[in-house]
């Protein structure tokens, strides 16, 4: 729908809601993507636009892009070979046994799978900033919580373009599926060799690129490598990740980091504000009974996932449980794989994030008043033999 206010004005408007949005979520200590999304369902009744849509888009692709510059080559395999084990009962709990779940309740395969997919990933962002707000960066549950956090982000793109490629190809052939799948391999290939050409031209590139040259060189290479996936029928997600590989391999994250973050924190608000924006509320939500059972479901995965996988990090039970209870919350990639799906599952899609990012930030702060009441400490009548064995906070 075409605004009826000229394009500047628009914007103003919107950036004025998103500092107004921003500054009441960190009064309340609450994600801001839930205010994002609750502004967009009410402005999307009245004000929907391209130019939302277009930023949103920009955020996204800056999103992956740096999520991507946080792995070269070399430390991507490493991480993942560390946290593959939780990883892998991560992907079994909350996205097949989800999916299984959405096909229990005579959902279409491909329906199913994307619920599974919604499901899966928790929200980097919402966990990050709310470990940093209950001063809980230095627990010992947190390097467990970042690297199956790691191990989500590396995924989530390939994810999101298989389903990408999936739903493009639903109605077609085998053969479309195939090329799509090379299309990838492809992408991905070319990835590596650019990061090993950058890798050996470090030294010249950091004596010329510096500052507004560096900036607009990760701007091309982000919007450029996604761009080209997009072009082949692939999802611009993977081209982004793939282009932060590529850069990674300079050595130069603290200033990748830093010139292009504040970037990517101005565009990707407009994401969400244009997803809530295109669901229609007006029918009521469908599967209401599954959107229930899921909710519950993606609670107790989260717990089992932190429970068995933080044994694999030495943690005491206290610091799993607190792991668990950490991990709930989701967005940001949930909202993205939503945004492929018929209206009716991005109307429940929506209101699952934003159940799972309230109760989730809740959980959080929660979580080591809920883990001390499932294991309370020893008595300090006890003898140290015994109170050593049942302090769930030392490595057993």
């Amino acid at each position: 729908m075409a605004s009826a206010f000229p394009f500047l004005l628009e914007v103003g408007l919107l950036f004025c809601l998103l500092f107004i949005l921003n500054l009441i979520g960190d009064k309340l200590r609450l994600p801001a993507v839930v205010g994002f999304l609750l502004a967009g369902l009410f402005l999307g009744s009245f004000w929907h636009t391209e130019a939302v849509e277009i930023l949103g888009e920009l955020g996204i692709v800056l999103l992956f892009f740096l999520l991507g510059a946080e792995f070269p080559v070399s430390r991507l395999g490493s991480m993942l070979s560390q946290t593959w084990p939780a990883g892998l009962m991560d992907v079994i709990l909350n996205f097949a046994l989800a999916s299984l779940l959405a096909l229990a309740f005579h959902l279409p395969p491909m329906e199913a799978l994307l619920v599974g997919a919604i499901c899966y990933a928790s929200s980097s962002s919402i966990i990050f900033k709310s470990l940093e707000d209950t001063r809980r960066v230095a627990n010992p549950e947190t390097e467990f919580i970042v690297g199956l956090l790691v191990f989500e982000d590396v995924l989530a793109p390939v994810i999101v373009a298989v389903m990408a490629g999936l739903l493009e190809t639903e109605a077609e052939t085998a053969t479309g599926l195939v090329e799509t799948a090379v299309r990838m391999v492809f992408l991905i290939v070319a990835a590596v060799a650019v990061s090993w050409f950058l890798g050996r031209a470090g030294d010249f590139l950091e004596k010329h690129l510096q500052n507004a040259s560096l900036a607009l060189f990760l701007l091309a290479a982000a919007t450029l490598y996604s761009g080209l996936s997009l072009f082949w029928g692939v999802s611009e997600v993977l081209g982004a990740f793939l282009a932060g590989i590529m850069v990674a391999e300079l050595g130069r994250k603290d200033e990748i980091e830093t010139l292009v973050t504040p970037i990517r924190d101005v565009f990707l608000p407009f994401y969400f504000l244009s997803f809530a924006a295109g669901i229609e509320l007006s029918h009521g939500v469908q599967a209401l009974w599954l959107l229930v059972m899921v909710v519950i479901w993606s609670v107790l995965g989260k717990l089992l996932v932190a429970t068995w996988g933080g044994k694999q990090y030495d943690l005491g039970r206290r610091p799993r449980w607190r792991a668990g209870f950490s991990l709930v919350a989701r967005g940001e990639f949930s909202i993205i794989l939503a945004g492929m799906a018929a209206a009716w599952l991005q109307t429940w899609a929506g209101l699952y994030v934003v159940v799972t990012a309230l109760s989730g930030v809740l959980l959080l702060q929660a979580a080591p008043r809920l883990a001390q009441n499932f294991f309370p400490s020893p008595s300090p009548f006890r003898s140290k033999r015994t109170a050593g064995a049942q302090d769930n906070d030392v490595p057993r």
